[in-house]
């Protein structure tokens, strides 16, 4: 072993790098900010503590002459300690800035996806790539989603080296007319607008019947501020099913998606958009879940209404003009948020959209849930019995999409989907879920989840939940409708299935949102059927 004068210098950078790794660690966790101070108070003595011991290990015995078996296993023991403690803090500020990429990627909306432009031709069309159709027709919509194409056809000029040649149609449905009838050679058309084709009759078999030639991804930055109001002005009479003049719909409340003051103390309202998408990239699409969560921090209540997605209301991207709610999401997360504020009175401060491949992985990252079924009922190759079903995210996507093994159909859809998000809640804020999962949960959502939730309000949230551990009560409420078809501002060619709101139901929907902002507790006979 090792003399003192040799022996001293090896001991000193041992607990030196040993302290500099821990040092670095414990400046992670306190930048992440998610710790609440009785957790990082555990964390700073345990490590503190180590450091003690190891020195203790270290030096002790260093004035002695002689080596003996017990100063040898002392420095053994202190040469593993502070190896585990080392790597142990490599590992957590690792894993700590891994977390908060997650975040600032979930959190932060520029650059990223915002819209798929397809360019479709018929299925027997001899063009193989795009380059092969630069001397094409290329239908596209004249009112709608003008933006997204004009930035789609500057790519096809840099890839043609010349513009493109167009011809305008009013909607998309009179360009896949266009494209069936021959007066054009392929479209060049969002794809969200495209997966609102197969509702109609006519065109159900559109994915069989064309062919994707190409794909141009439209990102955040590549359009400038919204002014769809504007693109759809032309069309808003012509989309409107009656002749009552529109409602005086305006543009979204200056207060709206900007969050509250204190995330952990102001009641706030958040929108939860489910895309109809299963690409691995979230972008512009048909909203087919479409909830707004009431949450107050101090009650500790949350309540959630649904809205079905073929609810008919006024769409602010055509200035009012009657629309399905699902179609709103094609024109952006605002524009839903728009409806839905016009709707039940109320402002909406932040939203979440998700798409169902990030669904699946984020009831997987916690563990799975357990939701109640209100029958026995198959779906996606799965059965479910009648009351508790643990489920994992499959099974889950499964249970929240299925519809046609209930009389009420989207009715009982939509309750299901909520049921679904009140079991994510009472797992993630049982016992130690959040503590020992939030990494693999925010792992779970990247380029699968947008919000405007900022990274600083998520960790807070975090804190406050880790810190007092409480339990949040959960209702759920559903408004319905009267079954009709009746045109819309998206499709005005066609007549769809739409849902007239039920006044009452809204008018109830809207007084329970105001109890739960106020303060007030909602018992269960107030939100049952």
């Amino acid at each position: 072993m090792l003399h003192r004068k040799k022996w001293m210098p090896i001991a000193v950078t041992v607990i030196l790098v040993q302290a500099i790794l821990e040092g670095f660690a414990l400046f992670s966790l306190a930048t992440l900010n998610m710790l609440p101070d009785k957790y990082m108070l555990v964390v700073v003595l345990c490590m503190a503590l180590s450091l003690v011991v190891t020195a203790i290990l270290l030096f002790s015995g260093m004035k002695k002459h002689r080596m003996g078996r017990a100063r040898r296993a002392r420095r053994i023991i202190a040469i593993i300690l502070a190896a585990v403690f080392g790597v142990g803090s490599v590992i957590a500020a690792s894993m700590t800035q891994q977390l908060k990429t997650s975040v600032n990627e979930v959190t932060d909306n520029e650059g990223t996806l915002s819209a798929m432009v397809g360019v479709y031709v018929m299925a027997d069309n001899p063009a193989k790539a795009i380059t092969d159709a630069e001397d094409y027709n290329f239908g596209v919509m004249e009112n709608y989603d003008t933006q997204n194409t004009t930035a789609a056809l500057d790519t096809l000029k840099l890839k043609f080296g010349k513009e493109a040649k167009t011809t305008n149609e009013a909607s998309v449905t009179d360009c896949a007319k266009a494209l069936y009838d021959g007066t054009v050679d392929a479209l060049l058309i969002n794809e969200a607008y495209t997966a609102a084709l197969t509702d109609f009759d006519e065109y159900a078999s559109f994915e069989t019947d064309t062919r994707l030639l190409d794909e141009i991804p439209i990102y955040a930055q590549d359009t400038a501020s919204d002014d769809s109001s504007k693109d759809g002005d032309t069309a808003v009479q012509s989309a409107s099913s009656s002749s009552e003049p529109l409602p005086d719909f305006n543009k979204l409340n200056s207060e709206a998606a900007e969050g509250v003051s204190d995330i952990t103390t102001t009641p706030f309202v958040m929108y939860i958009s489910g895309s109809d998408t299963r690409s691995q990239i979230l972008d512009t699409s048909r909203s087919d879940v479409n909830i707004l969560m009431a949450v107050n921090p101090k009650s500790k209540q949350v309540l959630l209404i649904n809205t079905p997605r073929d609810y008919y209301v006024g769409n602010p991207a055509g200035g009012g003009a009657k629309d399905k709610l699902t179609h709103c999401g094609l024109y952006g997360v605002d524009c839903s948020i728009g409806a839905l504020e016009g709707l039940y009175s109320t402002n909406v401060e932040y939203y979440m959209q998700i798409n169902f491949t990030g669904f699946e992985k984020l009831i997987d990252s916690i563990g799975g849930i357990t939701v109640n079924a209100p029958e026995d009922f198959t779906a996606g190759g799965y059965h479910y019995n009648k009351g508790e079903n643990y489920v994992n995210g499959a099974q889950a996507l499964a249970f929240a999409r299925e519809r046609h093994s209930f009389a009420s159909g989207d009715r009982q859809r939509g309750k299901d989907q909520m049921e679904v998000i009140r079991a994510v809640i009472d797992k993630v804020t049982s016992g130690t879920t959040l503590l020992t999962n939030y990494t693999s949960v925010l792992n779970s959502l990247q380029d699968m989840m947008v919000t405007n939730v900022s990274s600083d309000e998520i960790s807070d949230l975090v804190k406050m939940q880790l810190n007092d551990g409480a339990s949040w009560d959960v209702k759920k409420y559903s408004v319905s409708g009267s079954d009709a078809h009746m045109t819309t501002y998206s499709m005005p060619s066609f007549t769809a299935y739409v849902m007239i709101p039920y006044d009452d139901d809204v008018s109830k929907a809207s007084e329970l949102l105001q109890k739960v902002m106020s303060g007030e507790q909602i018992t269960d006979e107030e939100v049952s059927d």
